[in-house]
């Protein structure tokens, strides 16, 4: 829902890419959606990205958990639409030209998502619904959130993939791939030594972060904006509310 931070971190990756001749992939954690005033915005920079002819990057696009409840919503508005809002979804609704006012009953709920589809581009459906859960390159396994530890990567389903918090541990042993993921908003990224998390809770904190992997380097590109609401200090309470 950032989508002035997402423009400015591919700028950013854009400049980077510049000195580079080698095929890359830009690789998108997913959660694209709710929380920040610009989903609309979000949405259409990715469908354009989508469809670019001649982009300086594959693009690959991953589900996260807040484009499963939006999904769910559209497919059924009265059972699953009092947890999409609670968690964002007013703010999506809004970016749209769909305003909430209080608590509504089912057939308001009903009417809040024919609102929202007959407002929403179809090459917006079509994206969210093309979404991937899950991308394997090289020594790394991208998804939105983590991974059931002890269960081959093949195996893993999409409930885990989109909404589990456990990563694995070096007292878990060793691992098939690294896990890139989301999903768990921290104040830094972390580079652990068998997950790398990437979510520094752009809505709440104003920064969004990428991880640059070339070979055996590691590194992360940061953009700062403001924040969605207003510039008080954010605590830690705050940013592990921002999930």
């Amino acid at each position: 829902g950032m989508g002035e931070l997402l423009l400015s971190l591919l700028s950013e990756i854009d400049s980077d890419l510049r000195s580079h001749k080698f095929t890359t992939y830009l690789i998108l954690l997913g959660d694209y959606v709710d929380r920040g005033p610009e989903t609309r915005e979000v949405i259409e920079s990715l469908v354009q990205l989508s469809v670019a002819l001649n982009p300086s990057f594959i693009p690959i696009f991953l589900k996260g958990n807040h484009e499963q409840m939006l999904l769910d919503f559209i497919y059924d508005p009265v059972k699953h639409g009092e947890f999409w809002l609670k968690n964002g979804g007013d703010a999506t609704l809004s970016s749209y030209g769909v305003f909430l006012q209080g608590k509504p009953n089912s057939k308001q709920l009903t009417y809040l998502r024919d609102e929202l589809t007959n407002r929403m581009p179809s090459s917006h459906l079509e994206f969210l619904k093309s979404l991937r859960s899950h991308f394997s390159l090289g020594d790394y396994f991208f998804c939105h959130a983590g991974i059931r530890v002890g269960l081959p990567l093949a195996q893993q389903s999409d409930d885990v993939l989109l909404w589990t918090r456990i990563q694995p541990q070096p007292s878990d042993g060793a691992q098939e791939k690294i896990i890139v993921h989301g999903h768990e908003p921290v104040r830094e990224p972390v580079m652990a030594q068998f997950h790398i998390n990437v979510d520094t809770g752009a809505f709440v904190t104003g920064r969004l972060t990428a991880l640059k992997l070339q070979g055996a380097l590691r590194s992360f590109i940061s953009v700062r904006g403001k924040v969605n609401y207003d510039n008080r200090t954010i605590s830690k309470r705050q940013v592990q509310d921002a999930r």
